[in-house]
């Protein structure tokens, strides 16, 4: 968990659903205090010399981040052995902190978009071949390039010319990316083997569960902050914390995307995005009830 070193967390009164969400701006969604423009000399609507009561405060979620913190801290103090520790704090942080597994599947608008495109992506690629993918594309001047290159072009104009979330939604999904590509290629070297690699449909699959895995732990890390829990002292300790987290959070997405599209590749649905939010939320369900 230090990717985020020098990242706080999230404050305890962060909305539970960003207000970009719903397509309000940051200043009028959370500021009581904006006013209607009206005309200096219009009548006042109380006499002057009535009291002008203060707007009421917003509703705040206080100290929602404080249990799944300190969950994490004992997990991550345990050296990465106490896998209770590591459940509960998923399961507090999903139900508590985020306020469901539907309202924490709403926070990742950005990485479902790149989800839902690196589908079609892998699908094209699939079908036509990565050097035709790059002629449709217009970028002639990465035939030649190691396919790590080839691939991360690709991703980044076609995958992530949409996301149009908050920064930090943005980053999530981005790093996301770039972390599922260093996975694919870490044994796949070459174009041959990449096309006879997605050649079987169960293979996209595993990467779109690589790519839901890594957001969902990047948007957790950035949430519970790593500034706010226990740092190990030794270095192998922090690979075994980060590993382990890795896996388990990739073992609830699996079990998701498996009890969604059954035996069948995502790539033979016909509704790719109602079916990456279902992933996404259905992930985040497991993660809640893990812990119970």
């Amino acid at each position: 968990m230090g990717t985020s070193k020098d990242f706080g967390g999230q404050e305890n009164k962060t909305p539970l659903v960003p207000s970009w969400l719903d397509g309000e701006t940051g200043a009028d969604a959370n500021n009581p205090d904006v006013e209607s423009q009206e005309s200096p000399d219009a009548p006042p609507t109380k006499s002057d010399n009535q009291e002008q009561l203060p707007p009421l405060p917003p509703v705040q979620q206080d100290n929602r981040f404080r249990t799944p913190r300190s969950n994490f801290t004992k997990y991550i103090n345990s050296g990465g052995t106490d896998n209770r520790s590591l459940k509960k704090g998923c399961s507090n942080y999903v139900s508590s902190a985020l306020g469901g597994s539907k309202n924490a599947a709403q926070r990742m608008k950005s990485s479902k978009i790149v989800s839902s495109n690196l589908v079609s992506l892998l699908s094209k690629i699939r079908e036509d071949g990565l050097y035709k993918t790059i002629e449709s594309y217009d970028i002639k001047d990465f035939v030649d390039r190691p396919l790590k290159d080839t691939l991360a072009k690709l991703i980044d104009i076609s995958c992530l010319k949409d996301i149009d979330g908050g920064n930090l939604d943005e980053d999530i999904a981005r790093q996301a990316a770039v972390q599922t590509l260093q996975e694919i290629t870490k044994e796949i070297k070459n174009v041959e083997d990449f096309e006879s690699f997605i050649k079987d449909e169960k293979q996209i699959n595993i990467i779109i569960e690589i790519f839901v895995a890594k957001s969902i732990k990047g948007r957790l890390v950035l949430d519970i902050g790593t500034k706010l829990v226990s740092l190990p002292q030794k270095p192998e300790d922090l690979k075994k914390i980060e590993t382990n987290l890795d896996y388990f959070i990739r073992n609830q997405v699996e079990k998701a995307l498996n009890s969604i599209i059954r035996n069948q590749s995502i790539i033979n649905n016909d509704q790719i995005q109602k079916t990456i939010d279902s992933i996404y939320q259905k992930s985040y369900k497991f993660l809640e009830e893990v812990g119970e």
